[in-house]
This record gives structure tokens, C-alpha cells and sequence, in this order.
């Protein structure tokens, strides 16, 4: 079963090959599985990519994919490449920062052979947590929780922001219509559940604890990005929050009219 193993990557270069370490080492501990490392970098300028082609001579299962500037098209185009070109069985996407801790891959994979299709680390399941200050607890409050939760109504599983999750291939990803999406931001998380549910995949979500960065600088902050983020998941969830109800409109009439 071929593992393909999506990190995204923007000025990384004093963390990423730490990482790429370590998935070769799961890969070691793991040897029932065939581990393949994608690295999807958005032509950062420290040289993130040279750090990559360099390590690619010493790693065989390795490759550096270019994408646009922005998580969620990187991610889009991420994911279509591992299921198109490298043939994945399952997709695991994930940051490079380590603060969603590869050490879960495992028990991902096992929870993917007893039947899950969409295995999510979480920090609101019993046992998990984070290490956000005020401000952070509060954006991913309004994000998570507010917009996309309450509003949007993506509510098969609690923790819709963390990029880091183990996805089915056959008859799951490679049902998703990515031709359909326009995100550009961190909206691509909550998205991507949606999109998921849509297949009929079934989802768990395991307690995980959300760590301090390891390295680098974290990208989120109160600035215009940010708010250029916010804005774009208020309107993703409302498209979704009207996909929904026609969905379910359309299908309550079928079923009063075959009744």
C-alpha cells in the first residue's frame, strides 16, 4: 500500500530536511507500507527547494513539486499530483513544523486498515489540546468553530482547521472534483472535509496534541492576509451552508414523490 505524504512548504529551509528525516524513519519502522515524501513547496526564496533537490540524491522516495503561492492552491494541486502521477493509496497531508506531530502516522494508518476512510488528529477530541495564546484561541474559535462548524454546517468532525490527515484513495480522494475548487487560504481544511463527506467516506477523529512550531516563523498573524483568510472561509462555508440545504431540499422531494 503506497503512503504519499503531502508537506507543504513556504521559507522552510532550516526545517524541512528535520522532517524528511523523520518520515524516513517511520518509513524504516514501517516497513508494510511504501512511504513516498512530496514536498510541496510555493518557490520559497530562502532556497527551501535547493535544501529538497539536495536530499533528493539521498532519498529515493522524495520529490519536490513547484505549486502557486497559497495553501490552498498548493494543496489542490498537491493532491491531484499524488493521485494522478505517484498512483497514492493513501494521502497524508501535513505542515512542516512539527506542530502536528508525525509520531501519529501509525496509528492513522491502522485506523485506515479497520475501515476509516478520513483519519483526523485532533485537538477537540478527549485528550487532545493546543498550544494557542489568547488570540490564536480566539481566531480558531470564529473560524473553526463559528464559521465553518455552526454556519457552514461541515460537522463530520470537530477539529476542521489542521491540515495533518490520513485519506483513502479509491473510491474517496479520487472522487473529489478539484476542477470545482476556487481556495486560495487555509479554507482548503474545512473544504476538503466537505468535499470528503460528499463521497460517502467515513471519518474518526484521534485525540492529538497541537505542539510549538520547531522552527521558523509561524505564518499566521493579524495582518492583511489574515483577514483576506477570514473572509474567504465566511464565504466558503456559505457556499456550502447553500450546497447543503439544496442538497437536502432536493432529496426530501424525491422522497415524498416516491412515497
Amino acid at each position: 500500500m503506497k503512503v504519499v505524504h503531502l508537506i507543504t512548504t513556504y521559507n522552510e529551509k532550516e526545517i524541512v530536511g528535520r522532517m524528511i528525516e523523520t518520515l524516513a524513519e517511520i518509513a524504516k519502522e514501517n516497513s508494510q507500507y511504501d512511504f513516498y515524501t512530496l514536498i510541496v513547496d510555493s518557490h520559497s526564496p530562502d532556497g527551501t527547494g535547493d535544501v529538497v533537490r539536495k536530499l533528493m540524491k539521498k532519498y529515493k522516495n522524495l520529490e519536490l513539486l513547484e505549486t502557486p503561492r497559497g495553501l490552498g492552491a498548493s494543496l489542490i494541486k498537491a493532491y491531484q499530483y499524488a493521485v494522478k502521477e505517484l498512483n497514492a493509496d493513501i494521502v497524508i497531508p501535513n505542515d512542516v513544523d512539527f506542530q502536528w506531530n508525525p509520531k501519529y502516522i501509525p496509528l492513522m494508518l491502522k485506523k485506515i486498515e479497520e475501515g476509516y476512510d478520513v483519519v483526523v488528529p485532533s485537538r477537540h477530541a478527549k485528550g487532545g489540546s493546543d498550544n494557542f495564546n489568547w488570540f490564536r484561541k480566539l481566531t480558531h474559535f470564529i473560524s473553526n468553530n463559528l464559521i465553518n462548524y455552526y454556519w457552514g454546517g461541515i460537522r463530520e468532525v470537530k477539529d476542521l482547521a489542521g491540515n495533518f490527515k490520513a485519506i483513502r484513495v479509491k473510491n474517496i480522494l479520487d472522487k473529489v472534483d478539484f476542477s470545482r475548487l476556487n481556495v486560495k487560504g487555509f479554507v482548503i481544511q474545512s473544504t476538503m472535509i466537505y468535499e470528503l463527506s460528499k463521497t460517502g467516506a467515513k471519518f474518526i477523529e484521534i485525540p492529538a496534541v497541537y505542539e510549538d512550531r520547531k522552527a521558523g516563523k509561524a505564518k499566521v498573524g493579524f495582518n492583511a492576509q489574515f483577514i483576506k483568510d477570514i473572509l474567504e472561509t465566511l464565504v466558503q462555508a456559505t457556499k456550502i451552508r447553500l450546497e447543503r440545504s439544496q442538497r437536502f431540499v432536493k432529496y426530501a422531494t424525491i422522497g415524498f414523490v416516491s412515497y
